[in-house]
Parts: structure tokens; C-alpha cells; sequence
């Protein structure tokens, strides 16, 4: 699936195409929500939960640079420098 193939899609759809392709990055908390992030072939996708309302309140697509400041702790890059 494309990134403009997924964009186009409405966010029940998004959920489900998520959850059925995407593997599981990381998560994180922000203010009331909880955020995990997925991939989708070459592109990111959070999924923002707020717990109190028991709903998914936001599906976006985000940058490499976001996910790098976002998750940057829960980045391991030591398969990558294992080959250096």
C-alpha cells in the first residue's frame, strides 16, 4: 500500500489497515493519549488512543524526522552497527 493509497482511505478503514499491515515501532504518551507508531512499507503511522474515552481519536501519517524525535529512546541501532 501507498502512502497516498492509505491517506485517501477514512480512518476506520485506516485502523483496520494499519493494525492488518503495519508492525509495531514504539509507543508513547502525550498528554491524555496513547500514541504507538506503526510502519506500513516505507511510511510511519501513529495511532493516538485516548484511554478515558476508550476511542482512536487520530490516525496519522508522520515523517522519519518526527519519529526520530519522537522515539529517538526507544531507537536501537545496534543491528546496524554490529555490521560496521
Amino acid at each position: 500500500m501507498t502512502l497516498e493509497e492509505f491517506d485517501r482511505l477514512p480512518m476506520t478503514e485506516k485502523v483496520h489497515k494499519t493494525f492488518e499491515l503495519g508492525d509495531d515501532l514504539g509507543r508513547r504518551n502525550y498528554l491524555y493519549y496513547q500514541v504507538r507508531l506503526y510502519m506500513i512499507d516505507d511510511f510511519y503511522v501513529e495511532i493516538w488512543y485516548h484511554p478515558n474515552l476508550t476511542k482512536i481519536e487520530r490516525v496519522e501519517i508522520i515523517s522519519s524526522e518526527d519519529v526520530f524525535a519522537h522515539y529517538y529512546e526507544q531507537i536501537d541501532i545496534s543491528d546496524a552497527l554490529s555490521v560496521i
